[in-house]
Order: structure tokens, then C-alpha cells, then sequence
């Protein structure tokens, strides 16, 4: 459940549920709920095996470019303009 996520609140927490950050602006309400900003939490803070992080989640929410481990000197910002 992301921080700051009111409807979520809303219901209280399950059994099975676990916090994850929402790095949404603090005057932002709704922003938390959106649930393509969740899967960017997740994706930063837990990893998506060698893949990186979409190109909306740093595009759209302001989450940093990965580091490039390949070593061919492509920037992340010409690899998301290729897709």
C-alpha cells in the first residue's frame, strides 16, 4: 500500500499487504493511488533482475536514470527515444 494513498486507507491494511514509498509532491493527493506509480516504486526499490526501471517511471515521476552496465555508451534517454 503507498504511503499517502488515501483510498487505499480507506479499507485498512490486509494481511497480506506491505508499505512502499510514494514520492508523489505532498500537496499531490490522488498521485499515490495511480497505480503505474506503485510499479515504479517497486521496480527502484526492490529491481527488475537487469532490467532497468521504464522510461515513464523517470520521465513521468522524476525517478533516476539507471546506471548502463553493458558499457556501450548509449544514454538511457537515446535507448527510450528507440522504443
Amino acid at each position: 500500500i503507498p504511503q499517502r494513498d488515501i483510498i487505499s486507507h480507506l479499507g485498512g491494511e490486509h494481511m497480506n499487504s506491505a508499505g512502499i514509498k510514494c514520492r508523489a509532491g505532498a500537496n499531490d493527493f490522488f498521485a499515490c493511488h495511480y497505480a503505474y506509480r506503485s510499479l515504479c516504486e517497486l521496480m527502484y526499490t526492490c529491481g527488475n533482475v537487469k532490467r532497468p526501471v521504464y522510461c515513464e517511471c523517470v520521465r513521468q515521476f522524476g525517478y533516476p536514470e539507471p546506471t548502463a552496465v553493458d558499457g556501450s555508451g548509449t544514454s538511457f534517454d537515446a535507448l527510450c527515444e528507440a522504443l
